[in-house]
């Protein structure tokens, strides 16, 4: 299965927060027999080639137009063959990588994590988020 971890910045190797859980999910996924693991990083020119060539997974990456790009993205998730998208960054999830999966034809992860609270009440109801917060803490 391939998947696509998409990450708008991260620091390799991991220094704190969400840089950290994305490496080791990258990693996790790597060590998993079945599972290939891509990171679809936007390039800001942030990250060192020589760093990217010593991981367990691969590395591709993105112009900053390319990666926000819905259709773009669809395309590319076409073209490499990806069984999966993943995203941390819920507005990304939504607006750009959502959509791109839907029109791949994949399924998208998009991950819940750090909600506004403006945002909160799209994901869940004032019943349901006492335990929606324990759940995902």
């Amino acid at each position: 299965m391939r998947i696509a971890v998409f990450s708008d910045s991260i620091n390799i190797p991991p220094k704190e927060g969400i840089n950290v859980h994305t490496y080791d999910l990258l990693i996790a996924l790597a060590k998993h027999p079945d599972c290939t693991p891509v990171l679809v990083v936007c390039d800001r020119g942030w990250l060192s080639h020589d760093v990217l060539k010593e991981q367990l997974f691969d590395t591709i990456l993105l112009p900053e137009r390319e990666f926000y790009n819905v259709e773009y993205v669809s395309e590319f998730l076409a073209r490499h063959r990806f069984d999966i998208a993943q995203s941390y960054m819920t507005y990304f999830g939504a607006v750009v990588l959502g959509p791109a999966a839907y029109a791949a034809n994949i399924p998208c992860v998009a991950e819940l994590h750090d909600l506004e609270e403006s945002v909160v009440s799209v994901y869940f109801t004032a019943a349901e988020l006492p335990q929606a917060t324990r759940d995902h803490t």
